[in-house]
């Protein structure tokens, strides 16, 4: 009886930990000097100066928006673009429910020989970005995070073994807690899953609790990766899910829709 207590304290006590805090939405765009938007300019979010924990690409008018617990850490914003000068920028997002941010890049002399590229692209079963256009074109069954890195990018993780892999999913934690709606799929890569800018521990099984329905796009960031200047070395790999607007995850329910507050 007392180990029992002792478990359920313990449980208690982590359990505040990953409950969402109130979500801030963060709103980057980036312009040029003549403040012409910038499309495709990749866009990184960094914790504390140590973590990455979101990962994406502006549309067509220059625009990255994603979610962050308001909280009191400290977050910088990269954000680079083939032919521009890479930008940093401080990011406060504590206690504030939208937060808009814009970042000018500034282009550079291209000073360099014409080079040629004799590298193939990727096969697509490699590629580390995928969004809810591609998942929704396919017709196979593809009804989670797992199943759609499983289906549509199987070798994904085919650098892994470079990397510190986590440990999977298991336990009676993993499979009771959250509701068992889906069957469960084994994901083709070890890696963190940061869901909306926070990290999910594994141990809450984000590959099967995220419903491929509710994902705007996925990216997957290999631990050797050193494509945005500025962001800190990590010795994992990392898989970053944007939810579709009006969609969070949370330790309950998975990911689901925002109840409508009027």
């Amino acid at each position: 009886m007392r180990r029992l207590t002792a478990i359920v304290v313990a449980f208690a006590a982590i359990v505040p930990a990953v409950v969402p805090a109130q979500s801030t939405v963060v709103r980057v765009r980036v312009t040029d000097t003549a403040r012409a938007p910038l499309p495709d300019a990749d866009v990184a979010v960094v914790r504390n100066g140590t973590e990455p924990v979101a990962l994406g690409r502006t549309n067509g008018d220059g625009m990255y928006s994603f979610r962050l617990d308001a909280d009191t850490a400290s977050y910088q914003v990269f954000a680079r673009r083939l032919g521009f000068a890479p930008v940093s920028r401080d990011l406060v997002v504590a206690r504030r429910d939208t937060v808009s941010l814009e970042i000018v890049l500034t282009g550079v002399a291209q000073t360099v020989d014409v080079v040629r590229i004799a590298e193939r692209a990727l096969p697509r079963a490699k590629q580390p970005f995928l969004d809810a256009g591609e998942i929704a074109r396919d017709d196979r069954s593809i009804l989670s995070l797992a199943d759609a890195l499983a289906v549509l990018r199987p070798d994904i993780g085919y650098q892994s073994s470079r990397c510190v892999s986590g440990p999977r999913p298991r336990g009676p934690v993993a499979r009771g807690l959250i509701p068992s709606k889906r069957r469960t799929t084994r994901p083709p890569t070890q890696a963190r899953v940061y869901v909306n800018g926070r990290w999910v521990p594994p141990e809450w099984d984000p590959w099967n609790s995220v419903s491929s329905d509710h994902i705007a796009e996925i990216r997957y960031v290999n631990c050797n990766d050193t494509s945005i200047p500025g962001l800190p070395p990590v010795p994992w790999a990392s898989v970053y899910v944007v939810l579709k607007p009006g969609f969070v995850w949370d330790l309950k329910n998975g990911s689901h829709a925002t109840p409508y507050v009027p």
